[in-house]
């Protein structure tokens, strides 16, 4: 029996210290996990798949998943976490042994291991019950099949990408452009390739050939009927108004998309510094990127909009939800903070949201250089590299480009389109001398810890909203005159059938007499307060129960 290698062990066990350490108990959802929950719940007992009206994706493999675990486990959103976190395990672990077999040495692949291991959406995403992780799963699974297969000249690894595409987009519909990714790369190296990449590329595209006729002749890849094209509204305009509509898309999108990637893939981006500074063509084509992107970034803060991005109204640009919230990670969703718009916890002094928008955005800049020269020097790569280059390119370019079509971007969509710079800039970046390396370190254990103590704090204080809610629900209040914030709200007032509750709304609490909120506000009083900690104790914090003055109503 072939032992486990020792690095992968370590890596295991630190990844399950740290969910030990983070915690994720606690029967309660977190974000939009009520709603696949719900999905999840009602297939497990019915065996029916029936999807709530906020449903844009499939969902129906991470809906088979969650079930399995719901039979096996029960019923409940902690063990729907759980579900998540086996899965981002094995991803870090294919990510670690694939940067191994491409032959990256030992510092720079745990660096880049842990880069991706601890990227602050990914980790927070992995204590969820959202589609990240599961979508993530198939994708790395994906990519990595495909790799080896045309690496091999194996098609039975291709046939394996194949599947794993085909369980991508039955997590979320973009999940097809995965399979078109090794096809650029096979064509564009097939004098070197074997005289099957022809077959090859059959076993490649196989999975877009089977999307196209679901999408067809089936309802297969929809959710719930109309939903979807409220994601496509920003494409809803005069003819003559679409072109700017395109260009505004294409420039937001793609600052925001390399802005967030730098920030959170801070590791990764150092080693893509290092290389690109090695020649004067890298430093060159670097310079330029990171001027466009200090234009992004100064355009941003001259709309007095710096990071973290977040809006009292939804638009193009920014809408209310990324993950990224002052010195924290999660959406601040309490009737204050959410609804209200009233100062959040623990916030971030503008000068630190300056200093974050042009970081992020330098940063940013060596991402987006690194795939354009990484692009024209993977010809001179041996075959197993160059592959991977090509593959992690193109995958870059495709899955950012899916994002054209939406009319929200959120920032967790940088994991799904650029979560393969973590596997594509240890390989061009080589070895690393001391120096530099100790800065990528020193870089990825910052994000590290940011990662495991603002999830921490996030799961902390929700567990004090549902105790202050049960309470309240204990007392004898109804739920009609609470407003509990977004996922109590939309968990037990929406469900199926229900509205979705937008943030404006109140969430459909049009008179709460009871509110859950981070401070104070004005017309109420506080009535209880359920404390929480984070941060090692350097932060104190309390969700709040306040009740409504006679005679006010907000």
């Amino acid at each position: 029996m072939k032992k486990i290698p020792l690095e992968v062990a370590l890596v295991v066990a630190t990844l399950l210290a740290c969910v030990a350490f983070v915690g994720p108990r606690g029967d309660f959802p977190l974000n939009d996990d009520w709603n696949f929950a719900l999905t999840t719940w009602h297939f497990a007992e019915t065996g029916e798949l029936v999807y709530s009206r906020f449903t844009a994706m499939t969902l129906k493999l991470q809906v088979l998943w969650g079930a399995l675990w719901t039979i096996a486990f029960g019923k409940s959103h902690e063990v729907l976490r759980y579900s998540s976190l086996a899965l981002w395990i094995p991803c870090v672990v294919i990510v670690n042994r694939w940067l191994s077999r491409i032959g990256v040495e030992a510092g720079t692949r745990l660096v880049a291991t842990a880069a991706f291991a601890f990227h602050p959406l990914i980790f927070w995403s992995s204590f969820t019950y959202m589609t990240q992780i599961p979508f993530l799963f198939s994708s790395i699974v994906a990519l990595c099949a495909f790799h080896r297969a045309l690496d091999d000249d194996d098609l039975a690894w291709g046939m394996l990408g194949a599947l794993a595409v085909v369980g991508a987009f039955f997590i979320r519909q973009t999940g097809v452009v995965l399979a078109i990714a090794p096809v650029v790369a096979i064509l564009k190296r097939r004098s070197s390739l074997s005289p099957r990449w022809k077959t090859h590329v059959a076993v490649s595209i196989s999975p877009v050939l089977l999307f196209a006729l679901l999408s067809l002749f089936t309802n297969a890849l929809r959710g719930y009927p109309g939903q979807i094209g409220e994601h496509f509204v920003v494409w809803k305009v005069p003819l003559t108004e679409l072109p700017g509509q395109i260009l505004r898309v294409v420039a937001y999108y793609t600052f925001f998309n390399f802005q967030n990637a730098g920030l959170f893939l801070l590791p990764v981006a150092i080693l893509a510094g290092v290389w690109l500074a090695r020649d004067r063509v890298g430093r060159t084509v670097a310079l330029l990127a990171i001027v466009l992107m200090l234009a992004g970034a100064g355009h941003m803060v001259l709309r007095d909009c710096p990071m973290p991005y977040w809006s009292d109204v939804p638009t193009l640009e920014v809408h209310p939800g990324n993950v990224l919230v002052n010195l924290g990670l999660g959406p601040l969703t309490l009737r204050d903070t959410w609804t209200l718009d009233l100062e959040p916890p623990f916030p971030m002094p503008r000068a630190g949201r300056l200093f974050l928008t042009s970081v992020a955005a330098i940063l940013g800049g060596l991402l987006m250089a690194t795939l354009w020269r990484g692009w024209f020097s993977a010809t001179n790569r041996p075959q197993r590299e160059g592959l991977i280059v090509d593959i992690a390119v193109t995958h870059c370019v495709l899955a950012t480009s899916t994002l054209f079509v939406s009319g929200i971007y959120f920032d967790r969509y940088t994991v799904d389109s650029l979560w393969t710079l973590a596997v594509l800039v240890p390989v061009l970046s080589g070895r690393v001398a001391f120096p530099e390396r100790a800065v990528a370190v020193s870089g990825a254990l910052l994000v590290a810890m940011f990662s495991a103590l603002a999830t921490q704090e996030y799961i902390r204080w929700n567990a004090a909203r549902w105790e202050a809610y049960g309470r309240l629900r204990t007392d004898g209040i109804s739920l009609a005159r609470i407003d509990g914030g977004y996922e109590i709200n939309q968990f037990l007032v929406g469900g199926f059938d229900g509205p979705i509750l937008l943030k404006r709304s109140g969430f459909s609490v049009v008179d709460p007499e009871y509110i859950l909120t981070f401070g104070r506000v004005p017309g109420y009083v506080v009535v209880a307060e359920e404390r929480f900690e984070s941060f090692l104790g350097l932060r104190h914090g309390a969700v709040l129960t306040l009740h409504r003055v006679d005679g006010e109503r907000k």
